[in-house]
Order: C-alpha cells, then sequence, then structure tokens
C-alpha cells in the first residue's frame, strides 16, 4: 500500500513545501441564503445543522462496544454530534472568531474516520489504533488553531483533503466488499456535499430560493453519517 501514501501524500507536500500562506477569504462567510425566522438568523443553515445532532447521537448508540473499534467510531459520531452545535453557532452569526468552533469538531470527524479507515484497510496493529487516533485527533485540532493564529489554511487543507484522498486509493483495490460498501458509500455522499457546498448560489437560484448549496451540504453530510450507521452496523462488532 506504500503507492498510496506515495500519492496522497504528492499534494499535500506540494502544498505544504510550495504553495504559500493561503488565507482565509472573508467572501466565505457571505451565505446565499440569508433568510431569518422568529428571531433567527440565516434560519436554513442554522436548523440544517439539527440532523448532525440526531445522527451523531444515533450513531452513539448503535457502536457495539465488542467492535475493536469502538473508540475509534464513538468519537467519531461525537464529533458529528458537536458539529450540529459549533456550526449552528458559526452559521448564527458568519465570522473566522466563529468559524473555529465549526471546524474544530469537524477535524475530530475528520481524523477518527481516517483511522477507521486505516485500520480496516491496511495491516495496521491493533496496538497502534488508539495512539493513532488520540495523535491525528491532535493533528487535526492543531490545524485548525494554526489556522486560527496564522490565518494560514494549508494544514487544515491537509488534514480534510488527505484522508479523502487515501480513501479514495485504497478502497478499489480493498477485498472486504463491506468496508468498500461503507467508506465508498460515505466518501460519494461527502463529495456530493462539498460539491453543494462550491455551488452555494447557483443552487439558491435554480431552487429559486427553495434551499442553497450550503443548506442542501449540511443535508448531504448528515446523509454520509447516516449511511455510517446504516452500513457500518454490519461490520463493527465481529461474530460472536
Amino acid at each position: 500500500m506504500w503507492w498510496c501514501w506515495l500519492l496522497g501524500g504528492l499534494p499535500a507536500l506540494l502544498l505544504l513545501g510550495v504553495v504559500g500562506p493561503l488565507r482565509q477569504n472573508t467572501a466565505y462567510h457571505r451565505f446565499a441564503d440569508t433568510r431569518s425566522c422568529c428571531g433567527v438568523p440565516n434560519l436554513m443553515d442554522v436548523a440544517s445543522n439539527a440532523g448532525f445532532a440526531a445522527v451523531g447521537c444515533w450513531g452513539l448508540a448503535s457502536v457495539p462496544r465488542r467492535s475493536p473499534t469502538f473508540v475509534v467510531w464513538t468519537v467519531f459520531f461525537a464529533g458529528v454530534a458537536l458539529v450540529a452545535a459549533g456550526s449552528a453557532y458559526y452559521h448564527w452569526d458568519p465570522s473566522n472568531r466563529r468559524l473555529v468552533w465549526d471546524r474544530l469538531p469537524m477535524t475530530v470527524g475528520f481524523m477518527s474516520l481516517f483511522t477507521a479507515v486505516l485500520y480496516d484497510c491496511t495491516d495496521l496493529p491493533a496496538a497502534w489504533l488508539h495512539p493513532l487516533l488520540a495523535g491525528l485527533v491532535a493533528l487535526g485540532a492543531w490545524s485548525v488553531l494554526y489556522w486560527h493564529q496564522k490565518d494560514d489554511l494549508r494544514p487544515y487543507l491537509v488534514v480534510q483533503y488527505y484522508p479523502l484522498l487515501c480513501m479514495a486509493l485504497l478502497l478499489p483495490s480493498h477485498e472486504n466488499t463491506e468496508d468498500r460498501a461503507l467508506y465508498g458509500g460515505m466518501l460519494g455522499w461527502y463529495l456530493l456535499a462539498k460539491a453543494a457546498e462550491a455551488l452555494d448560489r447557483p443552487i439558491y437560484r435554480w431552487t429559486r430560493r427553495a434551499v442553497s448549496g450550503h443548506t442542501l451540504k449540511h443535508l448531504l453530510a448528515t446523509v454520509a453519517t447516516a449511511w455510517a450507521v446504516r452500513t457500518g452496523c454490519s461490520t463493527w462488532a465481529p461474530p460472536l
């Protein structure tokens, strides 16, 4: 599997070593749907985070304790549930200061999912599982704090996209069809979510102001997590 790390790591190395600091564009905070209701600003982008809380709690209740990855998936679903609070807080009044609380729990989700992928799709020794989880989650949190202090997005972008790229490289050659269904489905739904995010304003126009791309991103990312719960139940615990 060394070639996966090589191909996946090249863009990360180029981003960190060749590209200069990437600052957060303040235009990012200007979302398409700014409608308010009942005193709640940006209602749709705030309220659509409720799905993260629901599916996060569902996941926490679904992971079997006898699973070798119980702690990993528990951290993942806890991170997803916390995204609901952090993202709602951010979308109430979007700014860099509030965005920190949106991105911190997101990195918990990215890094714990990456840990699960490495355990299921490589020859990672079981003894490394929890130390790796702790190290990757700490790295994810550091990437957000580094951006907040230095206004440089490069480490955060690596933390978000390097795991996705490795997943895309690892899954086609992975023999376990259940793992491919689990992680492939999550990857597909999340990529749709990122596409919707990029098309925030066009989607808002195409739907005649019914829903914006960013709201749709929240809903699709919730589906990606629900896919993990629904599909992962058959893979998380070994047979009794």
